[in-house]
Formats: structure tokens, sequence, C-alpha cells
């Protein structure tokens, strides 16, 4: 289904082939630009296999780090979803955290670190 500039059936297609096939992705890469020119593929299609083709290389690459685990995703919300799409796609549980609400609550513990170690 295309939506609002994305397709989520091009996505989900394009990571299945680029775990399935990683070796295809540098010359898939350079087909979404020559389909777009000849017509053959909208801008939203196009986005989301490009980012399907990278999302799915990233997790062929890190396999070791996400098979058979639990994974928590620190990042922009939007972002995250596409990995948790991809995630949902292979079978990995996953949850999104928000980057700023970690980012800040990192923050406060160091700070709070810090000021018990001076006060010693």
């Amino acid at each position: 289904m295309i939506v609002e500039g994305w397709s989520d059936t091009e996505f989900a297609n394009a990571v299945a082939v680029a775990l399935d096939d990683p070796t295809s992705v540098p010359r898939l890469l350079f087909a979404i630009r020559a389909e777009m020119l000849i017509g053959n593929q909208s801008a939203a299609e196009a986005r989301a296999r490009l980012s399907g083709l990278l999302i799915g290389q990233e997790l062929i690459a890190t396999r070791p780090y996400w098979d058979r685990e639990n994974v928590t995703l620190i990042g922009a919300p939007k972002l995250c979803e596409l990995y948790l799409q991809a995630f949902d796609q292979i079978g990995i549980a996953g949850r999104a955290m928000d980057f700023e609400a970690m980012t800040v609550a990192g923050l406060l513990d160091a700070y709070q670190i810090q000021k018990e170690t001076h006060h010693v």
C-alpha cells in the first residue's frame, strides 16, 4: 500500500530481498534511480525500497547482535518504526524508546553521579 509518500509493500519486499540475497543490494540500489528515470517507479516506492534495502543490509550485517534476541531501539520514532517493521517481518521481538527522553535520562543520571562523587 502507498500512503503519504511511502509504500509498505515495497519496504517489506526490499527488506526480504536484502536479507535473502545481500549481494544483490548494490545492483538494486542503482536500479532504483534507473527505474525512476524511466518512470517505472514512484518517489514513494523508491523511498520505501531504498530504506528497505539499506535496513535489510544492515540487519544481515549485524545478525549476531539481534538473532534470537529481544531488541531495544533508541532513536527517532519514525526511523525506529521502520526497524520494528523489519524485525516483525523476520520474527524478532523489539521495542523502541525515544532518543530525546533517553538522552535527558542519561544526562540526569550522569549529573547525579558527578554530584555524588564530588560530595564524598
